[in-house]
């Protein structure tokens, strides 16, 4: 299945050691956190959709034809794609890389782990490292390396968009001054950020690896160890980051993965025969990615929900379409991470042969 020659396992990452007393309690109090803002925010839904009826929101969702939900679903699909080709081009000075359908898996098997973990969402970045160490021959920590790059260059883009669909989020509903103040911070911003991340001076870097350092001496997890011992993940991450160009070209892809997005959600309006505008739908989902990646429920869930059809509401969207047209297109997110997902880390964990015992 792989297309590259060498298939010699990479090095695996350091054994983990017992987490701290401390350690451990602060990971049950934060997983019992997000377990109640997941029920909140469920409580929330059941709450914006009681208001219009369920029944209604029943009708309104089967009402819409089989058409609308597959183009969103190739949408969705699409996303992926999309990252599996921003990723493979930082992968490229790994030198040859798996197929590009093995990649698929393993941005699936990724998020599937990220979607059903209520922990960091860092595991889902470690998990695609260690399955890529199988077709690579660089040692773990590069490869977590590359994969980090990737994650930061999505949560960079995503940032910025995030920020431009709240200057347009103030200027829809009156806030006239807030959207023209807030829309010249941003290239104020963007060009303070450029140049410190683009200034080629190795000591720049120094307050990010010391911070990596102190963070180890206090925290025991193996990823903590990883950054603190490992300068591979931080020589590729800089490499990475240091080239304008790659990173232009990894930020158009992490557009299309945003635009895919809101394509989705929009076709299944127009399958509910709803005129809602683009500009809203992309409002929409911005601010509801943002608010599940700020709440850390696992992939985002209930929160993003409740987000988006408050969010479609406060933009004057018909409360019945908004909450049937965002319980759809999420339905088919989850149900395709799923569908796809599942299969993709069975047959990692228990089928690829390039894995060494």
């Amino acid at each position: 299945m792989p297309d590259v020659t060498s298939t010699q396992a990479a090095s695996p990452p350091p054994a983990a050691g017992p987490e701290p007393a401390g350690a451990a309690e602060q990971n049950r109090l934060r997983s019992v956190v997000k377990l109640l803002l997941v029920a909140l925010a469920l409580y929330l839904v059941w709450r914006l959709a009681s208001r219009v009826g369920w029944r209604e929101v029943g009708a309104r969702m089967a009402a819409v034809g089989p058409v609308p939900l597959l183009l969103s679903t190739l949408f969705l699909f699409g996303r992926h794609v999309a990252v599996n080709l921003r990723w493979s081009l930082a992968l490229r000075r790994l030198g040859p890389q798996p197929h590009h359908l093995v990649r698929i898996l393993m941005l699936f098997s990724a998020a599937l782990v990220n979607h059903i973990t209520p922990a960091a969402r860092v595991l889902g970045g470690i998990l695609r490292a260690r399955y890529l160490g199988r077709y690579q021959s660089h040692p773990f920590s590069e490869l977590y390396g590359v994969v980090l790059a990737d994650q930061v260059s999505h949560h960079l883009v995503h940032l910025v968009l995030t920020w431009l669909a709240l200057v347009a989020m103030a200027w829809q509903v009156g806030q006239r001054e807030t959207a023209l103040i807030a829309g010249l911070a941003l290239p104020a911003v963007a060009l303070v950020a450029t140049y410190a991340f683009h200034t080629r001076h190795s000591e720049r870097w120094r307050p990010v690896t010391d911070l990596a350092r102190r963070i180890a001496r206090r925290q025991e997890s193996r990823l903590s160890r990883l950054l603190a011992g490992g300068r591979g993940a931080f020589r590729r991450f800089r490499e990475i980051f240091e080239d304008r160009d790659l990173q232009v070209r990894m930020s158009i892809f992490g557009v299309a993965f945003f635009v895919l997005n809101v394509l989705a959600q929009w076709v299944i309006f127009a399958g509910l025969e709803s005129k809602v505008s683009l500009l809203t739908v992309a409002i929409t989902v911005a601010l509801g990615a943002a608010a599940g990646q700020l709440t850390g429920t696992p992939g985002g869930a209930a929160t993003t929900e409740a987000a988006m059809i408050a969010c479609f509401a406060a933009l004057g969207v018909d409360r019945v379409d908004a909450v049937a047209a965002t319980l759809l297109y999420r339905g088919l997110h989850y149900g395709l991470i799923m569908v796809l997902g599942v299969p993709a880390l069975l047959y990692f964990e228990f089928l690829d042969s390039t894995a060494k015992p």
